[in-house]
């Protein structure tokens, strides 16, 4: 009778803490279909609710897993490519063209005009595109605005006791 009660007991009994990830195993089978989801513009995010996990364990597999982050990687370059392509787009300028149409009572065009336009550099895009490709540069602005964010700094202070003194003076004379 107590072995009978023993084996209840043991088959009651349930894994103590939360459930294991994906194992390494179990993460590589999942990679053609992740490198799928990824190429299919999928973000971290959606790849994690997939998966059927968190986006923060998402990232501690990325992080401790080189395979995958370079699987990522790789399926992502084509999205990179572009996203490199339109950010020179944007440091260089560009001309386009805005096309609009006149309506006749009817709904018919009647006629269409077409003019070219510039979209100048933008100072975002700049600043962006030098903080990835030279880091040196960009880090130069950095300091150059902050030694004149200072040296403006310094000045007014040199302006306020200027103007101290002499509000003392004006004190001084009147009392």
């Amino acid at each position: 009778m107590t072995s009978s009660k023993t084996i209840d007991v043991e088959a009651k009994k349930k894994p103590k803490g939360r459930p294991k990830g994906y194992t390494e195993a179990a993460l590589k089978k999942k990679f053609k279909t992740i490198a799928d989801w990824a190429k299919n513009k999928c973000s971290d995010r959606e790849i994690a609710e997939r998966l059927g996990i968190s986006e923060v364990t998402f990232s501690t597999y990325k992080n401790k897993r080189a395979g995958l982050r370079e699987l990522l990687t790789e399926a992502r370059k084509p999205f990179v490519s572009i996203a490199e392509g339109s950010l020179l787009k944007l440091v260089e300028g560009f001309y386009y063209e805005e096309q609009s149409e006149m309506k006749d009572k009817d709904g018919n065009v009647s006629w269409t005009t077409v003019t070219k336009r510039f979209s100048p550099p933008q100072s975002r895009a700049i600043e962006l595109f030098l903080s990835r490709y030279d880091p040196k540069c960009r880090k130069n602005m950095v300091e150059d605005r902050d030694y004149a964010i200072n040296k403006r700094k310094l000045e007014l202070l040199e302006i306020e006791q200027k103007n101290k003194v002499k509000m003392d003076r004006l004190a001084f004379l009147k009392g």
